[in-house]
């Protein structure tokens, strides 16, 4: 399943929302603009429709009103006002018109769930058509997971204003009570690897010998040199070649076969060649390559194998394959291609280099430039100059914050020289609220700081981020098995997410290969004119997915692929940004590695409209995971004109004593980009039910997980 842009934006049917707007009924509405004092256009459920009221406009842009008139411009509607009054008419129509409105949508059988959930919708000016009515009906009552659970889900589809099709109710249901994304890409990796190992073990003895005879290796006839080692020998090696074709995580065999090493008894040499393997294949997976990492380790194995003193050869039967057949089942598992050629890697990198070094002295100049200019401006016009500095010096921050985002020389530069620019963009921040305040010449004097920073900065491509570059190249021009691809990627994604040194932009690139914001960036590219630029957007753990399923048959696999895909048009929904909402709010899910193993990391974000972004300086976010030895682990963090309060949470009595020297130590990172932290709270993830209630679970604790409201995600502590 996929979401288009297009599905995140309420669809339009104008002849049958104006048959809606009933005379006589009382709907919510939002002023959007006030065209005089009895006129305005006002947003009554989703619908921009020119109202001529009663009286003089109300203050407040939430407001009641019924519709009293239709008329051939709008409609003619009177305020209700006063919230006791408002109350009481609420009280009493609201069940009524929640009914009649279900009735004219052809629903006949009307619940208290589906009365409760269309509620939410038409609150939010959500549209409803007969079709996602009767969808909203049937996931109510036959969906998955438990009732609550699908209250849930409806009702954090209904405060980000989306329609309850049977797609989004799906999606987001998946990314909030589905299973990880985590959890099903190693899934889909093990079962086509397996599956791929079980077709070929059930193929003809003699097929498999003639493919032994291919490979032009030394037959076992008991008298040549491939005699087998002892039983117990024979089946230790080949577990380890076993768990490297069939482990998803190459990271975790090579753990998994390290420490089983440390303690079978080999001889010295055999030790020493095994784990000179081991660091060998864990330097090719971290730079990115697996085919060649797994390759290296079944090799070394295999020679380890050979060099183990020699007893009576086992017979081989069809169970038990020789180890050079084992081998030539990896490598067809792992379906090997041609790697390009060095000099076409080389002249790919250095014209991306020259291009980047092109963008960098392009957006140097333009910058100071502008900031220049705005200077000499301030300082002749002074309070008359604010009409026409203002607005440049919006764009100039808008110029470094598209920078931050997206422009490719930053892929390349050193941590240092995206902290300045960064700093930058919010220091012009500051300038801009002296100018408005009337402080002319403390702006003036930042903006001069400013053009200082930007005109001695100096691009130099750093080697690891060049490396990694190179790296991701290799791996996409590689032929790979679709699962072993996707699993890459995936790992790829929690190396990005991980180790970034906290830059910004590395975050933002592991979002961008996980393919949240995979469509809204193809359509932006091809707009633009950039279709060459959309290569690298399809690029993705989103992308890989998506093939798959369009070339698999078997239905259960089917089902595994959309339900991975699901997650992320799911966390696509609830990471939407509604600009004509003031409070946004955001969930995600990220894997990050801990202890090289991917684990899922949800991300609530709580914040307010700041132009056409999110207020970073203020707002509040909440981080959930699950960790092996700790178990839940919540981290609230609330910003205030960056003033940071950190709450870590976790029920484990000794979970302070043992973080809270770790978390001081991070915390004072966070000063290098410009946040100041003011205090650091720990408490529990749980909290004691009272006598009077019901717990709902074993242990008589009630868990505190981040539910979504109106007012945004609610973390108490």
């Amino acid at each position: 399943m996929e979401i288009q842009g297009q599905l995140l934006h309420r669809k339009e049917n104008t002849s049958e929302r104006q048959a809606n707007l009933r005379e006589g009924d009382i709907y919510r509405a939002k002023i959007d603009s006030r065209t005089s004092h009895h006129e305005a256009v006002i947003s009554i459920r989703g619908q921009a429709v020119k109202a001529t009221f009663s009286g003089t406009l109300p203050e407040n842009d939430r407001i009641m009103v019924k519709v009293e008139q239709q008329t051939r411009d709008g409609i003619r509607v009177t305020s209700i006002e006063g919230e006791s009054r408002h109350n009481k008419l609420q009280t009493r129509s609201s069940e009524n018109q929640i009914d009649r409105t279900l009735s004219r949508l052809d629903q006949r059988q009307i619940t208290t769930e589906l009365r409760q959930a269309t509620q939410q919708f038409l609150d939010r000016d959500v549209f409803l058509t007969r079709e996602s009515v009767r969808e909203l009906n049937r996931f109510l009552h036959h969906g998955k997971g438990t009732l609550d659970q699908r209250l849930d889900t409806v009702q954090a589809l209904a405060n980000k204003g989306v329609e309850p099709t049977t797609a989004n109710l799906q999606a987001v249901h998946e990314a909030l009570h589905g299973k990880s994304l985590e959890n099903h890409i190693r899934q889909i990796s093990q079962s086509d690897v397996k599956e791929s190992i079980r077709e070929i073990l059930q193929s003809d003895v003699k097929s498999a010998g003639r493919q032994w005879n291919k490979l032009n290796l030394p037959q076992n006839n008991g008298q040549n040199k491939f005699h087998s080692n002892t039983p117990a020998n024979q089946s230790r090696f080949s577990a380890w070649q076993q768990t490297i074709a069939n482990e998803a995580n190459l990271q975790l065999a090579i753990e998994k076969i390290r420490s089983e090493v440390s303690n079978q008894g080999l001889p010295q040499d055999i030790l020493q060649q095994l784990h000179q393997g081991l660091e060998q294949a864990y330097d090719f997976l971290q730079k990115g390559r697996e085919l060649k990492a797994r390759q290296e380790l079944t090799q070394i194995i295999l020679a380890a194998q050979r060099n183990m003193p020699q007893s009576t050869a086992p017979v081989t039967t069809g169970e038990q394959l020789p180890q050079e057949v084992l081998q030539y089942i990896t490598n067809q598992i792992m379906q090997s291609g041609n790697v390009p050629s060095k000099d076409i890697l080389i002249t790919e990198v250095t014209e991306r280099l020259a291009k980047a070094t092109d963008e960098f002295k392009a957006f140097q100049r333009d910058v100071t430039n502008q900031l220049s200019r705005i200077q000499i401006l301030i300082q002749q016009l002074k309070s008359q100059g604010v009409q026409q500095t203002k607005p440049m010096l919006e764009t100039v921050i808008r110029q470094l914050d598209q920078a931050l985002l997206k422009n490719n020389w930053l892929l390349f530069t050193d941590m240092k020289t995206e902290k300045n620019v960064l700093e930058a963009s919010s220091m012009l921040a500051k300038a801009k609220k002296h100018l408005t305040q009337g402080q002319h010449e403390q702006a003036r004097q930042i903006i001069r700081e400013v053009q200082q920073t930007i005109d001695k900065l100096m691009y130099k491509p750093t080697n690891q981020r060049v490396q990694h570059f190179i790296s991701r190249e290799v791996s996409w021009l590689e032929s790979k098995a679709p699962a072993h691809r996707l699993t890459q990627e995936f790992d790829n994604t929690a190396r990005t997410l991980t180790h970034n040194d906290g830059s910004g932009r590395q975050v933002l690139e592991g979002f961008r290969s996980l393919g949240i914001n995979r469509e809204p960036e193809l359509a932006q590219l091809l707009a633009n004119g950039k279709g060459h630029e959309a290569v690298d957007q399809q690029r993705n753990v989103r992308t890989v997915l998506l093939q798959m399923l369009r070339g698999e048959e078997d239905s259960g696999r089917q089902q595994q692929l959309q339900q991975a895909l699901q997650n992320l048009s799911g966390q696509q929904l609830m990471a939407k940004i509604d600009h004509q909402q003031n409070m946004q709010m955001l969930m995600l899910q990220l894997p990050i590695l801990i202890k090289g193993q991917a684990e899922n990391l949800q991300v609530f974000v709580n914040s307010r409209n700041d132009g056409e972004k999110l207020d970073w300086e203020n707002c509040s976010l909440y981080f959930l995971m699950e960790t092996k030895k700790m178990g839940e682990v919540g981290i609230l963090v609330k910003v205030s004109e960056r003033a940071l309060n950190i709450t870590l949470k976790n029920d484990d009595p000794t979970f302070q004593s043992k973080m809270e020297p770790i978390a001081h130590k991070y915390v004072d990172k966070l000063k290098d980009i410009g946040f100041q932290f003011q205090g650091l709270h720990f408490a529990p993830i749980t909290e004691e039910q009272g006598s009077h209630e019901v717990s709902k679970q074993e242990n008589g604790h009630k868990e505190l997980k981040p539910t979504m409201t109106k007012k945004g995600f609610d973390y108490k502590i």
